[in-house]
């Protein structure tokens, strides 16, 4: 008899909220080192916000917006050509198993 055998039931995960992602793991490390080093961060942009270039300042006041207020968000237009006709988009997705049948050779 296996060591685990009857421990899950058939169709349970053993791990049921998965492997983190590779991502998720890289945020979790930098909000961690963030949180150790949180008023040195603060003390740069403050230093650069009160330094005489404007582009310091407009680096740190840019920060403190994104970060804090978050990014404004951007509204893209997409229109046609000039007489008016709709844009086309012309996707094609080749796999080994699949051909679809709008590409033609």
């Amino acid at each position: 008899m296996k060591p685990h055998a009857g421990l899950y039931k058939p169709g349970q995960s053993g791990n049921p909220l998965g492997m983190a992602s590779p991502k998720a793991q890289q945020r979790r490390l930098a909000r961690s080192y963030l949180e150790k080093h949180l008023d040195k961060a603060v003390a740069v942009i403050v230093d650069h916000l009160q330094s005489n270039e404007p582009q310091d300042q407009q680096w740190a006041a840019k920060m403190l917006l994104e970060y804090v207020c978050g990014k404004p968000s951007q509204e893209v237009e997409v229109s046609g050509s000039e007489e008016g006709a709709p844009l086309e988009f012309v996707v094609n997705v080749i796999r080994k198993d699949i051909v679809p049948s709008a590409v033609k050779s």
